[in-house]
């Protein structure tokens, strides 16, 4: 009898400790998947992952360069995203990228930037490429970039960062697109989608 108390009391302790000092991580998703999280004394913690995404808009130019600014309001959700060719999408475009370049929250954390998307208003005849800028230049750890083609009928592009990459963006950093035209689409609308998450 001594002996099977013993040996319960001991269970006890040992399972009180492993409980105490477990470490996992875990995440809700907004699907509600619960990822491995934070168990620390019995609590359980969650937080939900940071994968913010930014939308730019303009309007484009005579085969020249162009910058597009975030559209702010859409991000902080004090507005609906604007659409492109609209009064609101063509006051975000200008030549000037330290003008273009706008912080979207001076709480940013560290980003790292993975797939861009871009649109432009009419098939155009020659290549029209985007790029994905932080602090008015070019993002460390690989260019986020892609070319609506002036070959074909496509109007979109998707660009990738490589697999465990991405373009890096510094916290609380200016953001901006800069398209890159080599005809006249001064009469175009453009807008893209960069998707990032936080930067470990």
């Amino acid at each position: 009898m001594k002996r099977f108390l013993f040996v319960t009391l001991l269970f006890a302790v040992v399972a009180t400790s492993a409980w105490a000092i477990r470490r996992d991580t875990l995440t809700e998703r907004s699907s509600g998947e619960i990822l491995p999280s934070l168990i620390v004394d019995g609590i359980l913690e969650t937080h939900r992952a940071f994968d913010p995404s930014f939308f730019f808009c303009g309007q484009n130019v005579n085969a020249s360069t162009v910058y597009f600014s975030p559209v702010v309001a859409t991000f902080n959700g004090s507005a609906v995203k604007p659409i492109p060719g609209d009064g609101v999408c063509d006051g975000f475009d200008g030549a000037t990228e330290a003008t273009q370049s706008l912080l979207v929250s001076a709480q940013m954390p560290a980003l790292r930037c993975s797939a861009i998307t871009c649109w432009v208003s009419s098939d155009p005849a020659s290549n029209v490429v985007f790029t994905f800028r932080a602090a008015d230049a070019a993002t460390a750890g690989g260019t986020l970039t892609c070319t609506v083609p002036g070959t074909g009928s496509a109007q979109n592009c998707v660009g990738r960062a490589e697999a465990g990459k991405g373009a890096y963006v510094p916290a609380a950093a200016e953001i901006a697109i800069q398209a890159v035209t080599l005809e006249d689409l001064s009469l175009q609308d453009a807008a893209c989608t960069v998707q990032c998450s936080a930067a470990e």
